[in-house]
């Protein structure tokens, strides 16, 4: 396979011959005159959910789950204890609508399950920070429509003590190495704390970060005296661009109420250095013909310019 650059005025007629010879040609328009491609900053992107729910069990709700999320309009959801574990074949998301990324849960170890489910075009590329823990589950999480690139953990602590210091330990560490790495994009939490508002406020500052807990929910089942579980934590930009939280008092598929999160962000913009045109000598140009042929073009003709 061989690829040859033509400089020429009359391009539509050179690619026309091009092709009667059976050449796949194509072209470019000169360097001065391509089309700038920078993303302009809108007045802010509105709409975007992130929902936070502990299911209590996805397994024979599936169907009733991923109503409720659609009803919600959720982008991206954090599910807590979905008890899926590593042999569970039967817990499937309709890839039409929702798609599962799961961690499976470790009863050995007090881990629950966790998951994110998202809508197509949602990309979710998970980390490992640190030792791994069973009850924190993190991803880095593209195509929200803003341009950026979001931290999101997906947390639950367990009741356990044992268990409870670990997971505490691995947060004290994980959102200070996730802030030092990723000190420009937001960065959301989202998960079942079991602990009240004052206590989910003390960790949140001795994790570090600048989080803070944005919203609580309380449960709904009577019996448990409906307690406040369950936090949103932000921080850097995401603080300020999550515009409202809530919960949906409709959805009954777990003892816990779903939280919505509404976030606006403008998008990012990324300049592009001006491109312009270059000055380039003809006649040393065909003097290193050959040379372009067997060696990398660019290379060839960057010295080209530097002489």
């Amino acid at each position: 396979l061989v690829r040859f650059d033509i400089w020429s005025n009359n391009r539509g007629k050179v690619i026309s011959l091009l092709r009667r010879q059976g050449l796949w040609a194509r072209r470019h328009r000169p360097m001065g005159q391509r089309r700038d491609l920078t993303r302009r900053p809108s007045a802010g992107t509105a709409g975007k959910l992130f929902c936070s729910w502990n299911v209590n069990s996805l397994k024979g709700k599936v169907a009733q789950i991923e109503a409720g999320l659609d009803s919600m309009r959720v982008k991206l959801a954090a599910l807590q204890e979905v008890a899926i574990e590593a042999s569970d074949a039967r817990v499937r998301f309709s890839d039409k609508d929702y798609q599962l990324t799961s961690q499976y849960a470790d009863p050995a170890n007090f881990g629950r399950g966790l998951a994110f489910v998202s809508k197509p075009g949602v990309i979710i590329r998970t980390l490992t920070v640190g030792a791994p823990c069973t009850n924190a589950y993190w991803a880095r999480v593209t195509g929200l429509g803003d341009g950026r690139t979001w931290t999101v953990g997906n947390v639950y602590c367990p009741h356990n003590a044992a268990a409870k210091r670990a997971f505490l330990a691995h947060m004290e560490f994980a959102v200070d190495s996730l802030r030092a790495r990723f000190r420009n994009d937001p960065m959301v939490i989202l998960g079942d704390l079991n602990c009240k508002p004052a206590k989910a406020e003390e960790r949140a500052l001795k994790w570090g970060g600048g989080l803070r807990p944005l919203y609580s929910a309380a449960g709904v089942e009577p019996t448990r005296g409906a307690n406040t579980l369950d936090y949103v934590l932000a921080c850097g930009e995401a603080k300020g661009s999550i515009s409202t939280c809530g919960v949906d008092r409709t959805q009954m598929a777990s003892d816990h109420l779903p939280i919505i999160c509404k976030v606006t962000l403008a998008e990012v913009t990324r300049e592009r250095p001006e491109l312009r045109p270059g000055k380039m000598d003809a006649r040393k140009l065909r003097s290193q013909v050959k040379k372009i042929n067997k060696c990398n073009r660019f290379a060839v003709l960057a010295d080209l310019d530097e002489d």
